[in-house]
């Protein structure tokens, strides 16, 4: 209840980008302006995954065991896309300005472990309802 009005305000200020990106015809100029309010959610993101857990913890030290489980599992899934990943650059596709090796291979680190996370999500949602079935 306490974070309402900072997830209302993030909200608002994703629509109004949007609408400003949706009324204009010449886009190109705005995909920055889009990229730049990416990189602030997802600074937003990790403080909040970060620091909400890390205050509970201290406010109960008991859980700390499960933090570390859950942080290690995180630190898991990024090294298991980082091996995936690939610094080649896209075949078929060309850019006005080629981006770094580095720049490729966290692009694709970052998409292999939504999708590492997205079937873990989908597993989870079915294993659950399985379970539920099976219970009743």
């Amino acid at each position: 209840m306490k974070y309402k009005y900072i997830s209302i305000s993030l909200i608002v200020i994703s629509l109004l980008i949007l609408l400003l990106f949706s009324l204009d015809s010449e886009n190109a100029g705005k995909v920055g302006m889009f990229l730049t309010w990416a990189y602030i959610l997802l600074g937003v993101a990790v403080v909040a995954a970060v620091g909400i857990p890390l205050a509970h913890t201290i406010q109960n030290p008991a859980k700390l065991k499960k933090v570390g489980i859950y942080a290690g599992l995180a630190l898991v899934v990024l090294i298991i896309s980082i091996l995936f990943s690939s610094p080649d650059p896209v075949v078929g596709v060309t850019l006005p300005a080629e981006p770094s090796s580095s720049t490729l291979q966290w692009a694709d680190t970052g998409i292999i472990a939504t999708y590492i996370l997205l079937i873990v999500a989908f597993g989870s949602i079915i294993a659950g309802g399985i379970i539920n079935m099976r219970n009743r």
